[in-house]
């Protein structure tokens, strides 16, 4: 409850008043899409949901040596500009993922070999974007927004199916991006991750049980930065 205020109070505060230049304004629509691709080696990311051994086994460390991640996520949207700074906007994110740990230790029974696990993510958002003051061609922006996903995940230990989660999240999130204007109608962009706050649970498929789960996170990095287009219409 204290993020979803918290993130209303940043979006009434980007509104900037109207004045009489602002009644005058003609809005527009925007439609456009972002993307990120990462290919990773022996790291992580993270995830809503963490990699779980397979019910019924008890696994060693598992670490993130010799390992892969790979995902693709794509994030189409539709906006409208409230005045010459501001635009509201509604986003929805699809991201699959696969992450393999190699040569994992099964202790009961004993075996060695590959945990796989498959991710789907599925998330819809509503967000307010305020434009910054721009300098040749450049508009940096500040992007809160209120999200709800769902998350998928199948674990596999020796290509046998071992255990599936389903993960349901509400989030607040306040990124930050830059715009680059190539002409009228067209815009390049680039949204980096910043401010996430997450609240939900994850449940195993079989299992009546929720573990709930919140936190949040402070950070930039390559594998949150989405590149992007739009077009005004």
């Amino acid at each position: 409850m204290k993020a979803f205020l918290f993130t209303v109070l940043i979006l009434l505060c980007t509104i900037p008043s109207f004045s009489q230049d602002s009644l005058q304004f003609t809005p527009c629509y925007y439609v456009g899409s972002s993307f990120n691709v990462l290919l990773l080696r022996n790291i992580s990311p993270g995830q809503i949901v963490t990699i779980n051994p397979p019910n019924g086994s008890l696994f060693g460390d598992i670490t993130f040596s010799n390992s892969r991640y790979k995902s693709v996520s794509v994030a189409p949207f539709i906006g409208k500009e409230l005045n010459a700074k501001t635009m509201i906007g509604i986003q929805s994110t699809y991201t699959s993922a696969e992450f393999i740990q190699r040569d994992v230790i099964n202790i009961v029974p004993f075996e060695i070999g590959d945990l796989t696990s498959n991710i789907h993510l599925l998330r819809a958002s509503l967000f307010l974007r305020y434009k910054l003051i721009s300098a040749f061609s450049f508009t940096p922006f500040i992007e809160p927004s209120i999200n709800y996903g769902f998350l998928t995940q199948k674990n596999q230990f020796l290509d046998v199916i071992d255990s599936r989660e389903v993960a349901h999240y509400a989030q607040v999130m306040i990124n930050f991006g830059l715009l680059y204007k190539i002409n009228e109608h067209f815009n390049i962009s680039l949204r980096a991750n910043g401010i996430n706050l997450v609240n939900g649970y994850v449940q195993t498929k079989g299992i009546d049980q929720k573990d709930y789960f919140k936190g949040s996170m402070t950070r930039v990095t390559i594998s949150g930065l989405f590149l992007g287009f739009e077009y005004k219409l």
